[in-house]
């Protein structure tokens, strides 16, 4: 799952190729936001019984733990 944090997230079409780069062979899903990318690994989590690990940022972290809980994560402060 490739998506860009709200606060300095870096373009998701480049981490996306950045991804395929690393490997060809991987399975990848785009999201425009955090949401989204919440609710389709939760999906994907829940249909092949398996957990959920986020890499990334720290801002991309919180952010997908806030949106995760319910949360609005465009409206964090971080500074």
């Amino acid at each position: 799952m490739c998506t860009r944090a709200y606060h300095k997230g870096a373009d998701v079409e480049q981490i996306a190729a950045a991804a395929r780069n690393a490997n060809p062979n991987a399975t990848l899903h785009v999201a425009a936001t955090i949401e989204d990318a919440v609710r389709v690994s939760k999906e994907l989590s829940k249909s092949l019984d398996r957990g959920i690990f986020v890499a990334g940022g720290l801002f991309l972290a919180i952010e997908y733990a806030t949106a995760a809980k319910g949360g609005r994560a465009q409206e964090l402060e971080f500074f």
